[in-house]
């Protein structure tokens, strides 16, 4: 093995991570967002917060096809 491969290694690591913390920052985003929207609508910043991050959770389970029992969203 050369030095070539290690350095080659070494980058699909660190853009792979790099990579991650852009989709983290990214869902961070929209949560925040949606957070955001529901304090406009009155809600206390702290349950804001809340209900988009369980928000995020349905949505994200019912686009992967789970079909989760969510109280109120039938």
């Amino acid at each position: 093995m050369t030095v070539a491969y290690f350095r080659s290694l070494a980058a699909r690591f660190f853009r792979r991570s790099q990579t991650e913390n852009d989709l983290e920052e990214e869902l961070r985003s929209h949560i925040q967002l949606r957070a955001d929207d529901l304090e406009r609508f009155g809600l206390g910043r702290a349950e804001a917060e809340r209900r988009a991050r369980w928000l995020h959770c349905v949505m994200s389970s019912r686009e992967r096809g789970a079909n989760p029992k969510v109280p109120g969203l039938g």
